[in-house]
């Protein structure tokens, strides 16, 4: 934006263009979201209707603080260790 060498419709040409790119990566990362977040769901439904395990208990095992706080934890080391 900051580039004298290119006229105002250059300039607009390549924002539109980024924020049609900045637009569909959004896209992606709500729906890669989305499937992140159903797909366990589905399988433990699917382990419930199979009388495998059930869905309550798995529910209520993930949502005590013990776990959160673990999981928290190692997901802040897993960031740590990648950078």
């Amino acid at each position: 934006m900051s580039n004298t060498s290119l006229d105002d419709e250059e300039k607009e040409r390549i924002l539109k263009q980024v924020t049609v790119h900045l637009l569909k990566q959004f896209a992606k990362i709500a729906i890669l979201g989305g499937v992140i977040i159903c797909l366990p769901l589905l399988v433990l439904q699917v382990l419930d209707i199979l009388k495998i395990v059930q869905f309550q208990e798995v529910i209520n095992f993930t949502l005590k603080w013990e776990v959160i706080v673990v999981t928290t934890a190692c997901a802040v080391a897993v960031s740590t260790i990648r950078r």
